[in-house]
């Protein structure tokens, strides 16, 4: 009957497992998973539970390495910080004097400045991004490439 209670216990932790972070659970429930088998000796319960809290309690410092492991994401960029070192072309004559014009970068169309003057079809690259526009510097490249950004 014991068995089975540790078995319950188990599957339980290791199902409410599944909607933590960080693998809380899992050690414990590998803990209970242990001494289920452990019960088949018919040891005492207080030496069940004894062997619980230990077991446990050595599962903290496996389990906590493991899970910066699988949780260890690469920084997500704000949202327009993608655009820095893209590559686009100048819809819009961008003016050094004025500082604006207009890029297309992908698919979206931009403000864009420079501190020189970029004339309409050159090529661009992405150097920072404030605000909503862009700041940009010249690209030389072929005109089919420009052409197919154009359109």
């Amino acid at each position: 009957m014991v068995f089975y209670l540790w078995l319950i216990f188990a599957m339980l932790l290791f199902s409410l497992e599944l909607f933590l972070p960080g693998l809380v659970l899992a050690g414990f429930g590998a803990a209970a998973l242990l001494v289920t088998l452990l019960s088949v000796l018919h040891l005492p319960l207080s030496l069940q539970w004894l062997a619980f809290a230990g077991l446990s309690l050595i599962s903290i410092p496996i389990t906590r390495p493991i899970a910066r492991l699988l949780t260890h994401l690469e920084p997500q960029l704000a949202n327009v910080d993608y655009l820095i070192s893209k590559e686009g072309v100048v819809i819009e004559t961008i003016d050094g004097a004025r500082n604006s014009g207009r890029v297309r970068v992908e698919t979206e169309d931009w403000r864009a400045e420079s501190d020189r003057r970029i004339p309409q079809g050159q090529r661009i690259v992405v150097l920072e991004v404030q605000g909503n526009r862009l700041i940009v510097s010249p690209r030389d490249w072929g005109e089919e490439e420009t052409d197919e950004l154009l359109s």
